[in-house]
């Protein structure tokens, strides 16, 4: 259905993409900030912008930081202050994996991507994971 209405990779930009309610690791309370639309019996759930890019932390590929650059560069947002509060509601990303496959550290991609949008580091710990205490 969404592939008959144009919306996913490669026939729109931006593009609708189908996963899992499991698979998306971003805060918590990302359905508070998403749009719903209905395509007939299908509900869509579209996560806010800035939940979009936390979920990209753990990954941290060169994708995944232009991807903060562009919305950015777009709108402005999200700044420090946001994206701190994103991050502090979101700290769970930050516990250790028990899993081989789990992605990178997502503490060392925060720190990276900080220093590539905002020109600083951040002491991620006292910063993000001591604040959501």
């Amino acid at each position: 259905m969404l592939k008959d209405a144009g919306l996913t990779k490669g026939l729109s930009s931006p593009y609708v993409e189908v996963c899992p309610l499991g698979t998306f690791r971003t805060a918590l309370d990302w359905r508070t900030r998403a749009h719903v639309e209905r395509l007939e019996a299908l509900e869509v759930l579209f996560p806010h912008p800035i939940d979009i890019l936390v979920s990209k932390i753990s990954r941290g590929e060169e994708k995944d930081f232009e991807a903060f650059e562009e919305v950015i560069e777009r709108t402005g947002h999200p700044t420090e202050e946001e994206l701190v509060d994103s991050l502090i509601r979101a700290v769970h990303l930050y516990k250790p994996a028990y899993d081989e496959s789990a992605p990178g550290d997502p503490i060392t991609n925060t720190r990276l991507l900080w220093q590539r949008l905002y020109g600083r580091d951040i002491d991620v710990r006292r910063e993000i994971i001591s604040a959501s205490r």
